[in-house]
């Protein structure tokens, strides 16, 4: 009973910890201020693939978007923070997502796996 009892334990923590094996997609925000690469910010964020990210703070200041590490993830940049409504183009390793050349306030971003 007692070796039941701690293997459902140990199973309800594993479910329990939704992100950990997540795959990432790790992302480029660049932030250019009076035009294109004018007075230039880059920040680098950890996506997960799956749900919907948001960050406030990082998705503040956007002009383009750079997804650099695996060619089998594609990334939606939303305006508002759910995914309906307006977005920028999808984008991936080589194809980045040109949001403005000043400045937009993004509101959340959903990575997908196509692996």
């Amino acid at each position: 009973m007692r070796t039941i009892i701690i293997s459902l334990l140990t199973a309800a923590l594993a479910v329990a910890s939704p992100t950990k094996g997540l795959l990432q997609a790790i992302i480029v925000i660049e932030a250019s201020h009076g035009g294109p690469g004018t007075n230039a910010t880059n920040s680098t964020i950890s996506v997960p693939v799956g749900p919907l990210y948001r960050n406030k703070t990082a998705l503040a200041e956007v002009s383009t978007l750079y997804l650099v590490n695996d060619r089998r993830l594609s990334c939606i940049p939303y305006m508002a923070d759910i995914a309906t409504g307006p977005h920028g183009f999808p984008f991936a390793v080589g194809y980045p997502a040109v949001m403005s050349n000043d400045t937009v306030t993004v509101g959340c971003i959903l990575c997908t796996y196509a692996g």
